[in-house]
């Protein structure tokens, strides 16, 4: 059965960070983004972190295997080098990525501490 959330999250374009992947895959639970969005991108940069230099932690082979989850690529790298000044790759990617493709957009980030 669809939830009323799910009916309307799925309509929503979502940009995710490797927080929400990594801490989701650790506790079994990264089946909620899907059920919840239906599809959801991450930047290469994300991709990078949580697959190729996290192999062997938790989200890396459950990203690496999602169907539904989709690498994009961030075209404007003026933006993304000025936001790396101040945020990891991974967060600065998915600011640069989120509106330059995407109307609506909820990115799921941790908050810097």
């Amino acid at each position: 059965m669809t939830s009323p959330l799910s009916r309307v999250y799925s309509k929503v374009k979502v940009v995710s960070n490797s927080t929400a992947l990594v801490h989701l895959s650790a506790i079994g639970q990264l089946d909620l983004l899907h059920r919840l969005f239906g599809h959801i991108y991450i930047p290469e940069e994300v991709y990078q972190e949580v697959v190729i230099a996290g192999a062997g932690k938790p989200g890396a082979a459950e990203v690496e295997a999602a169907n539904w989850i989709e690498t994009r690529h961030v075209t404007n790298q003026l933006a993304l080098s000025l936001l790396k000044v101040t945020l990891g790759s991974g967060e600065a990617a998915c600011i640069v990525l989120s509106p330059a493709e995407y109307q609506r957009v909820i990115e799921l980030w941790k908050a810097k501490r």
